[in-house]
């Protein structure tokens, strides 16, 4: 699942489709399913078609996290989905579920303050995820 969402992340929907498609969900733990909901959720807005966001609206609603900082997290990326379904054609939808994964990266960024090191390098996952955010905010490329 992290795979899946990093590949969302960097730009490459396909590959963490196929990634995401690999995990058996049945299998999953509680919390494990909640990853996998958020992971598909933001494949779905990477996506931007309603198929996909009617998809993650029905697995948002499903899933009921224990955390009150992911129960805040699933009622936001709820919205957003909802936001992005009222959208009216799919090249509006698509920039729309851009804008609103660019708006969640953004909210994510303020609680993150972890620093994990690995051998001894930093990683600012803060910093991560402002890039991020700068790269959704940038307005999808035209067809």
């Amino acid at each position: 699942m992290f795979l899946a969402d990093c590949l969302v992340q960097v730009g490459n929907p396909s590959e963490a489709e196929a990634a995401l498609q690999e995990v058996v969900q049945n299998e999953l733990e509680e919390s494990e399913l909640t990853d996998y909901v958020f992971t598909l959720t933001n494949l779905a807005f990477a996506f931007g078609d309603r198929p996909r966001l009617e998809q993650a609206k029905n697995a948002l609603n499903s899933i009921m996290p224990r955390d009150p900082l992911f129960r805040t997290r699933r009622d936001e990326y709820l919205i957003a989905v909802h936001e992005a379904l009222a959208s009216s054609s799919s090249l509006k939808l698509k920039g729309r579920a851009r804008m609103l994964l660019a708006d969640l990266t953004r909210s994510a960024a303020k609680y993150i303050v972890l620093r994990p090191t690995i051998m001894g390098v930093g990683v600012d996952l803060g910093k991560i995820l402002e890039d991020l955010r700068a790269c959704f905010e940038s307005p999808p490329p035209s067809s």
